[in-house]
């Protein structure tokens, strides 16, 4: 009976045992824990405390829509500028020279001014001492219905042979 006896109190005893070291364990546990909950919620409220995480993130995805609208109206907008870019004047060319022996420097001047199909305008400005002529004539394509001087041709040659830059881009 004894040895019952002995046997009951070794397996009370190594119960106890068990009993202390798993609320050791719980102690351990629950520190860890406490630790943890007060990381997660440092990380959950912004430093004044007025925000969560869970608010911050849906100010983040509005401004991410709000940025997403805007995105596709400066596409929309790139390609009008695209669409356009073209017709716009992008090619110029200049060329002075001195139109009369009895005028000194170079005074008088062609200027083309074309877009990138080579449509525009050239102008050219005679200079005397007595007097001023400013002549326009319409260019297609490089070209002008109108005869050309030989300035107003090297002005329109010198346009025609800058690449726009919206292809030197590609």
């Amino acid at each position: 009976m004894l040895e019952r006896l002995l046997e009951q109190v070794n397996v009370v005893v190594v119960l106890f045992v068990v009993i202390v070291l798993m609320f050791i364990w719980l102690l351990f546990l629950y520190g860890k824990m406490r630790k943890l909950e007060r990381r997660y919620n440092a990380f959950m409220k912004d430093v004044s405390g007025e925000t969560s995480l869970e608010e911050r993130l849906a100010d983040f995805q509005k401004e991410t829509d709000a940025l997403r609208d805007q995105l596709g109206d400066t596409r929309r907008r790139l390609m009008f500028v695209e669409e356009n870019l073209p017709q716009c004047l992008q090619k110029v060319g200049i060329v002075r020279y001195n139109a009369f022996d009895d005028v000194g420097s170079d005074l008088s001047f062609a200027v083309a001014l074309l877009d990138e199909k080579g449509n525009g305008v050239v102008f050219s400005s005679l200079y005397a001492r007595d007097d001023n002529r400013i002549y326009a004539k319409p260019v297609t394509k490089g070209l002008s219905k109108y005869q050309l001087t030989e300035e107003e041709q090297a002005a329109i040659n010198q346009a025609m042979e800058q690449i726009p830059r919206r292809l030197m881009a590609r």
